[in-house]
């Protein structure tokens, strides 16, 4: 008979607060997003109050003191601090800067300019439609905010379940993880989260109708995408044994497809906002300030913490007066919450922003374009010891006002590429090369994809020439042929 052995296993796991997830989700709305979000708390909780709006009296508490659910002052917020370590990382070894305590509201400042929906925005409401547990909605939180502009996910599972892990002290499967980026995957736009090209475009096929056309344009696609890809049509002929006029249906269903739904799905859809920073230069200093409406002035209202004092005291309370306690202990306790979670967020994104105002000094000082350094949401996740995902809900959506205009913060990040000298030089620097040569160039023989290779090579730049065709199509501008002047 088999000896039977009892073995006990001791593990740590902890899991995001609700408070946290809420975190998340104020840091990804943009300036107007976030004014709304403020507006609603103050109709739904009465304990909630904007002092601007409200008499100041001496016993009005200001957004520094906390509250307990009990009314009593506390010294520190009992809420989560997710960011505590990176906040104070960040202050001992760099010279910390908040908002600026100037008011620039009367200066004329508010220039609306259009903007699309953020993507993780549209991508994270959506998902709060599925029918997914709390661990799911935290993964899937984590998958949207790791996409990148084109909406893709460039990361592997092992590194998500890793910063799930070491980061976020969430203890997630890597089974776990993939299923809920197959849930992702099923929203909109089609195509989003896929890990690269061939993977994006199975999935938009497989949500499109079935006919036989597009089921061989799937198995092309997901088994033969190789061949496709350089032009090998007539082994795929051979293969599937369909007619060249078939190849050609099949083909017009892959080129109408969606390479990049990330893009193209923020073009869909425009409305205007306004910045949510705003960057001044000081001499040769720059000083940063947050829009007001991302630095409410909120308090506990003096009249509840009144009334709970009150009810308190009453050492014996009817049912009514036991509920009305309670309703008031919670709403105060809400209160508090919401209080502290503006405090994170004004400060995270203070800090992120500075951040990237140093990174990227020389561009704030001159508003030239070619001295953007190459940057991604890494090198800022590095220096502050935020994660990835924290960068990219910071960043999403939100725009900064320079004396040089309106920038999305989004237009800072850049890759980086090596010059013949070994320096590595932004993609920006590239792409304003491009848009002087054409703007210069003799209309009646402008130059081809291969002519700005050429050129760009001049200047050091050693770059393929599809990426030179990838940066003109970026920039909207046209082929060689369509610029060429026929009159």
């Amino acid at each position: 008979m088999a000896k039977t052995t009892l073995n006990q296993v001791q593990s740590l796991q902890q899991k995001l607060s609700q408070q946290n997830i809420i975190l998340f989700k104020l840091m990804e709305m943009n300036l107007l997003q976030f004014d709304e979000k403020v507006k609603e708390e103050l109709d739904v909780n009465p304990a909630l109050e904007d002092i601007e709006q409200a008499s100041l009296e001496t016993n009005t508490f200001s957004l520094d003191q906390k509250f307990s659910s009990n009314g009593s002052i506390n010294a520190h917020s009992d809420t989560e601090d997710f960011r505590n370590t990176n906040l104070d990382y960040y202050k001992e070894n760099k010279e910390y800067h908040g908002a600026s305590s100037h008011d620039h509201d009367d200066r004329d400042l508010f220039i609306p300019i259009a903007e699309n929906e953020t993507l993780i925005g549209n991508l994270t409401s959506q998902l709060t439609y599925t029918n997914l547990s709390s661990d799911q909605i935290l993964i899937g939180e984590f998958i949207i905010g790791s996409l990148d502009d084109d909406g893709y996910l460039r990361r592997s599972i092992e590194s998500i379940v890793d910063d799930l892990s070491f980061r976020q002290n969430f203890m997630a499967t890597h089974q776990a993880v993939l299923e809920v980026l197959e849930i992702v995957q099923d929203l909109d736009p089609p195509g989003i989260a896929a890990r690269n090209l061939q993977e994006c475009l199975s999935i938009q096929l497989k949500r499109k109708k079935y006919s036989k056309t597009v089921d061989t344009a799937l198995t092309i696609v997901s088994d033969y995408f190789e061949d496709y890809s350089r032009k090998n049509y007539d082994r795929i002929l051979k293969k599937l044994k369909i007619s060249q006029e078939e190849l050609e249906s099949i083909k017009k269903i892959i080129q109408n497809l969606n390479p990049r739904p990330g893009i193209q799905a923020e073009e869909s859809i425009g409305k205007f906002i306004i910045p949510d920073f705003f960057v001044y230069r000081n001499e040769n200093k720059l000083e940063l300030e947050l829009h007001s409406y991302n630095k409410p002035n909120l308090a506990i209202n003096k009249e509840f913490v009144d009334m709970l004092k009150k009810l308190k005291a009453e050492k014996k309370k009817s049912k009514s007066e036991q509920e009305a306690q309670e309703y008031a202990a919670d709403k105060i306790h809400k209160a508090n919450q919401f209080i502290s979670l503006i405090k994170e967020r004004q400060e995270t994104m203070v800090i992120i922003m500075n951040c990237i105002l140093e990174f990227q000094e020389d561009f704030f000082l001159t508003g030239d374009e070619s001295n953007l350094k190459p940057m991604g949401l890494k090198n800022i996740a590095e220096l502050t010891h935020f994660d990835i995902s924290t960068i990219s809900r910071v960043t999403s959506s939100k725009y900064i006002q320079t004396e040089f205009g309106i920038f999305s913060l989004k237009f800072l990040f850049s890759e980086g590429l090596l010059a013949a000298n070994g320096e590595e030089i932004s993609n920006r620097k590239i792409m304003k090369s491009i848009e002087e040569f054409v703007d210069n160039e003799n209309k009646n023989q402008p130059y081809s994809d291969d002519d700005l290779t050429k050129l760009l090579e001049k200047q050091g730049y050693i770059i393929a020439r599809r990426t030179v065709a990838k940066y003109r199509e970026n920039l909207k501008i046209a082929s060689k042929h369509q610029r060429r002047n026929t009159t």
